[in-house]
């Protein structure tokens, strides 16, 4: 019997023709990025959500589906573009009422960046009557996480205002909502902590949650859940403190995110108290709060370990809701899979069932024996979930699988029935072997200086696929080490269409979540403090002797591509190991110290954990050791792709490595993007970077 792989046509590993294109990719780039919904007495649903679009030059436009479930554009308009700078990632930049939609709003061709709140008046058909009118002024204020306070008819939201010494301020505000052109006046409610988050109103609307937080915390280190008692003006009166910050906020802090009020008039919240971001409930009569969840505290439980959040990088973050009196749904992660779990909170004891959400592909089933008219779709269990809304009768989420991108679904609760309101790419014509599905793969790591070192690190493995051709016949193929940001952050088994463009042409790519990542409790996502730059580095190694050991990869031919904290990585293995032929980093570190001088509020003090030291106190030199800039020796070639505004990772950065590399003799080159800012956003940027990428690849195989 003829083996089917005996007839494929044989070409070397890294040059297989591919039929994913660059340009594809960059148009699949479009990214989902708010969602708010809104639903009529006649249990109708109504969905706004804020499109980013790579081909308007990465501005992002409102889009509507109505009461009628007809999707149309809302917004578009030059000078337009939905987005928060607030702590320069964003976040909670749309609130949607039943006569308007308020929005932050992003035009680099004015002050500030512009940044005011807008307010654009709908009509009962969810139309528009009126061009958008700024309720704020034009000020160096930046606004996230907008609240409507029905009674008072004002907005509550995070205000960051920029000082003259060049640092900023956060405060709660509230603004009143102007009948005239005029913008509303506005009034301080909380003040106090560095960062704010969640301001939230209770049903009578007598209390406002929030979340504040203080360097050097991050959010997913240390924070604190209060409420604010108000008087009958809406002012403040009393503080209440639900969760207190720790002193030692490794060992013993508490990250608190999504803090919500149901109309039962309990406080819900997610907390890592348990090691693991799981879901709370505050009774603000008895002033205790419980877990809701009961069976994830036992150990025997599949959920024990599952986590309901993910770092909180943007505000106005959504993976809870509630769908009724006793329902509540909730989005959790476990092991880097993310599912939806449904939750009967009348019972004593709390039971979960999994809602299973099933998604079309964007693949044609393409048989031969069947006419072209009667192409048929296949679908796939969605893992990855995001953005989650609730009404009494749907489901509105972010949903994604190993082989369908991300898409803006409707799941109907009564018939299971899924609606795709928008999606990212588009269908494609091609054959589901031309897919590389993800392994999820788990290995051994080394110890590092700390007593709190898991064993194991964790990745998802893409093998190099093609329906119509094979690598050579000696050999395994090479490997790309994907490095993700943040640190703290993750990836997932979502369709990524740049990792489809590597392994479509005969590349394995493995997507690591290195000690560090979230999605494996408190202890592993800080396993990296202390240890940055080492720990990663060498759960990279690890990684790649395991797949060398496994045979799936040639170990002479690794490269390595990331962005930001994933393009320091890649810095980090091309400057201090030799297990690089070639590495591209975007937006990547390259030197600590001048990172703490450069960088924005809302990280410099991130640095303090993740070294365990400032600058300033630096006595065993960490932040030159631990910087590419000054590895003793540099012999990797290294692409670089760089935004002029970037202030987040400033160009200086890329230039002095890449001045170090050319007086070194080392072969690098920088694409450097005018009008980019911390990555890539514009279709025809994200194309030359995805060529330019592959071929400094091809050059080394």
């Amino acid at each position: 019997m003829t083996h089917p792989m005996e007839n494929f046509d044989q070409q070397a590993f890294g040059f297989w023709p591919s039929q994913i294109p660059a340009a594809m990719v960059a148009k699949a780039s479009k990214r989902i990025r708010e969602v708010a919904c809104l639903e009529n007495a006649h249990n109708q649903q109504a969905v706004v959500w804020v499109e980013a679009r790579p081909e308007l030059e990465g501005r992002c436009v409102i889009m509507i589906t109505g009461y009628d479930g007809q999707p149309r554009e809302l917004l578009n308009l030059p000078g337009f573009s939905v987005r928060s700078l607030i702590n320069s990632y964003g976040g909670g930049a749309l609130l949607f009422r039943e006569d308007a939609i308020y929005f932050v709003n992003h035009n680099p061709l004015v002050a500030f960046n512009d940044q005011r709140i807008y307010r654009l008046q709908l009509d009962k058909n969810l139309a528009i009557i009126s061009a958008p009118q700024p309720i704020t002024t034009e000020t160096d204020c930046c606004y996230g996480d907008l609240h409507y306070d029905a009674r008072r008819k004002r907005i509550i939201c995070v205000r960051e205002k920029a000082l003259a010494d060049g640092s900023s301020r956060q405060d709660i505000v509230c603004i009143e909502l102007p009948n005239s052109d005029e913008p509303g006046d506005q009034t301080i409610l909380v003040t106090g902590f560095d960062f704010f988050s969640s301001p939230t109103l209770s049903p009578c609307r007598n209390y406002l949650s929030y979340i504040g937080r203080n360097q050097p915390n991050m959010p997913w280190d240390n924070s604190e859940l209060r409420l604010l008692k108000l008087d009958d003006n809406g002012e403040d009166w009393k503080d209440i403190r639900i969760s207190s910050a720790s002193d030692d906020a490794l060992c013993e802090g508490e990250s608190v995110q999504q803090a919500r009020w149901h109309r039962d008039g309990y406080l819900y919240f997610i907390s890592d108290r348990s090691n693991f971001w799981h879901l709370y409930r505050y009774d603000l009569i008895a002033d205790s709060s419980a877990v809701i969840i009961a069976d994830i505290l036992e150990s025997q439980h599949p959920l024990h370990e599952a986590e309901f959040a993910s770092p909180a990088w943007e505000l106005g973050q959504s993976s809870y809701d509630f769908v009724d009196d006793n329902t509540l749904v909730a989005l959790c992660n476990k092991a880097g899979r993310w599912q939806i779990q449904s939750f009967d909170l009348s019972k004593e004891n709390v039971s979960a069932s999994e809602l299973q959400l099933y998604l079309p592909e964007a693949i044609k089933k393409q048989p031969q024996q069947m006419p072209e008219q009667e192409h048929q779709w296949q679908t796939s269990p969605a893992d990855f979930f995001a953005h989650l809304h609730a009404s009494s009768t749907s489901l509105i989420c972010i949903a994604a699988s190993a082989t369908s991108a991300a898409k803006l679904v409707r799941f109907e609760l009564a018939t299971e029935f899924v609606q795709v309101i928008s999606q990212t790419d588009e269908a494609l014509p091609l054959s589901a072997n031309t897919i590389s599905q993800p392994e999820m793969i788990r290995f051994p790591v080394s110890g590092a200086e700390t007593s709190n070192v898991m064993d194991y690190a964790h990745a998802f493995f893409y093998a190099p696929v093609n329906d119509c051709l094979r690598g050579s016949a000696n050999g395994a193929p090479p490997l790309i080490i994907k490095t993700h940001g943040g640190p703290t952050s993750a990836t997932s088994t979502q369709l990524d269409w740049s990792i489809q463009f590597f392994t479509s042409r005969g590349f394995a790519v493995v997507d690591i979540n290195y000690r560090g990542s979230t999605g494996y409790g408190r202890d592993y996502r800080h396993a990296l403090y202390g240890q940055w730059g080492v720990a990663d580095l060498q759960d990279c190694g690890a990684c790649i002797d395991y797949l060398a050991a496994e045979n799936k990869i040639d170990a002479q031919r690794v490269f390595a591509r990331g962005q930001s904290a994933g393009g320091y990585l890649t810095l980090m293995l091309a400057s201090f190991t030799d297990r690089l032929c070639a590495g591209a980093s975007t937006a990547g570190i390259s030197d600590l110290s001048l990172l703490y001088q450069q960088t924005h509020k809302f990280e410099k003090e991130y640095l303090f954990n993740l070294l365990a030291c400032r600058p300033d106190n630096d006595e065993r030199g960490i932040y030159r050791r631990r910087s590419p800039l000054h590895a003793p020796e540099l012999k990797t070639p290294l692409l670089f792709i760089q935004g002029s505004e970037d202030k987040v990772v400033p160009a200086q950065q890329t230039n002095k490595m890449l001045a170090r590399l050319k007086d070194e003799g080392v072969r690098a080159q920088c694409l450097l993007f005018e009008d980019e800012q911390h990555g890539l956003r514009q279709s025809n940027n994200i194309e030359k970077a995805l060529n330019a990428e592959l071929a400094f690849f091809r050059s080394f195989l």
